[in-house]
């Protein structure tokens, strides 16, 4: 909500909205002058019920102002593009009939969207104290406000309105949109979807079987082999010879940088979606992932359960570009933090990358036994920086199309 003025708090304190009240007022007053003067009982009775009525019905919507509070409730997460409920209550005493009570908002996760509240009119599902309404989010992640919002309570002479600020500290964190990724972006990153022929590595050949070994914690179930299993009593898990005992690893780089506009916000909020994408989809083909976007130990995440997940969506939500460059120190310090073999994805673009050389590191990265790749989030034909990747490193593209799928 925007910082509110001395000038603002005191319109609040001291005057309903000027309306048609006051000049009835002042009618009065000039009444009980001029029937002051001429010594007119009549003017005077009647000047006096001008400002008389108005004033009481002034005091008496103040009070009535003063014993209603109006509570919002909304939910602390919801995803892009998607619908949240609102609850907005009134606690205390509702204003007698024919007193119109409402709220005026401008709700924060929606773009030039104002609605009004009527409380007091009793619907066929309440007691005209709730209303509840839903509200699609329009911003993309981040924490945010929940907006301006008012009390607005009239008389019923359509005098006066008194307004009061909804003053609530409701912040609502939008987490990153999941998408259901095409077949063919899920192969190239080293995911498949279930089903016959499964295909897990990136350039698309099936999986070669080197053997057994005895199940781990976050192996498919579609590993697991059944006539052995029964045999020795214990789950035993086919190996195959691309499988990586790290799992999928994506590391997102916070010095995006955006060919068109040469700021990175929008182009991290695509990376965001797609990080997000790819996760869930390799949770539910039970593969192992992790998360890196920094050097620190901090900066690290490893999703090995579907409780890890909204972790992750939380972090994702709340990520800044880097204020300096931080991908070569990020990449330096991978060999000691990744451990176990593993398919390392860059999420980037071609304007960040082709800003360092990543050649030495790569090839560090390789002689401990992992594999890397780039994923680049800018279309080819509009990208005006070309990336030279290192020698044997494969580069996947994913522009608009790649993530144009619908919400999952």
């Amino acid at each position: 909500m925007r910082p509110r003025s001395s000038r603002d708090d005191l319109f609040d304190r001291v005057a309903p909205n000027c309306g048609s009240g006051v000049i009835v007022m002042m009618v009065g007053l000039i009444a009980l002058f001029a029937g002051w003067q001429q010594g007119s009982s009549a003017a005077l009775a009647f000047g006096g019920a001008l400002f008389l009525v108005p004033a009481a019905t002034w005091l008496l919507l103040r009070r009535l102002a003063a014993d209603i509070v109006l509570r919002q409730s909304v939910p602390p997460r919801v995803f892009e593009g998607d619908q949240l409920e609102v609850l907005v209550s009134v606690e205390g005493k509702l204003p007698p009939p024919g007193f119109d009570l409402r709220l005026s908002e401008r709700p924060g996760v929606a773009r030039g969207w104002i609605r009004t509240l009527t409380f007091g009119e009793t619907l066929s599902s309440d007691d005209g104290r709730e209303r509840r309404y839903l509200l699609r989010c329009e911003v993309p992640r981040g924490l945010h406000g929940s907006g301006e919002a008012y009390m607005r309570l009239g008389d019923p002479f359509g005098w006066f309105e008194f307004r009061r600020p909804l003053r609530n500290d409701n912040r609502i964190l939008v987490l990153p949109r999941i998408l259901a990724l095409p077949a063919e972006t899920l192969r190239a990153v080293g995911i498949a979807r279930m089903g016959p022929g499964l295909v897990a590595s990136a350039s698309g050949h099936s999986l070669e079987f080197r053997g057994l070994r005895p199940y781990r914690s976050g192996d498919p179930r579609t590993r697991v082999h059944w006539k052995q299993t029964a045999r020795s009593g214990q789950l035993i898990v086919r190996e195959d010879e691309m499988e990586h005992e790290g799992g999928l690893v994506l590391l997102l780089d916070l010095d995006l940088a955006d060919d068109a506009r040469g700021v990175g916000r929008s182009t991290l909020d695509r990376a965001a979606r797609f990080v997000a994408s790819v996760v869930v989809a390799a949770r539910r083909q039970g593969l192992r992932t992790g998360f890196i976007f920094g050097p620190t130990a901090d900066d690290r995440l490893d999703v090995a359960g579907d409780g890890d997940v909204p972790g992750l969506l939380e972090t994702l939500a709340l990520l800044q570009l880097a204020r300096s460059e931080i991908l070569p120190q990020t990449l330096d310090a991978l060999p000691a933090v990744l451990g176990l073999p593993c398919r390392l994805l860059v999420v980037s673009t071609a304007a960040s990358l082709a800003r360092f050389d990543l050649r030495s590191r790569v090839e560090r990265l390789r002689r401990r036994g992992h594999e890397v790749g780039f994923v680049l989030l800018d279309d080819e034909s509009r990208s005006t920086t070309s990336f030279d990747p290192p020698r044997g490193t494969e580069v996947t593209r994913i522009g608009a199309q790649g993530l144009s799928g619908t919400a999952s």
